[in-house]
């Protein structure tokens, strides 16, 4: 697996959530909960693209080891 495949399975987990319940790593030393990720379109945020790049780089790190 590789850094795509990760943001693509971000994206089918994610496409029509509004929220993501949890941090994935912590964020000034805490983990987060409750994040948004869409604006008041609906369309994704600046947090949702954050967190698409985080999963699809741990996700492909997991799948390597």
């Amino acid at each position: 697996m590789n850094l795509s495949d990760g943001i693509h399975k971000f994206n089918s987990i994610y496409k029509n959530a509004a929220e993501i319940p949890k941090s994935l790593v912590t964020v000034d030393g805490h983990f987060q909960e409750n994040i948004s990720i869409k604006d008041i379109k609906n369309e994704p945020n600046e947090e949702y693209y954050k967190w698409q790049y985080i999963y699809g780089l741990i996700d492909a790190v997991n799948f390597s080891v």
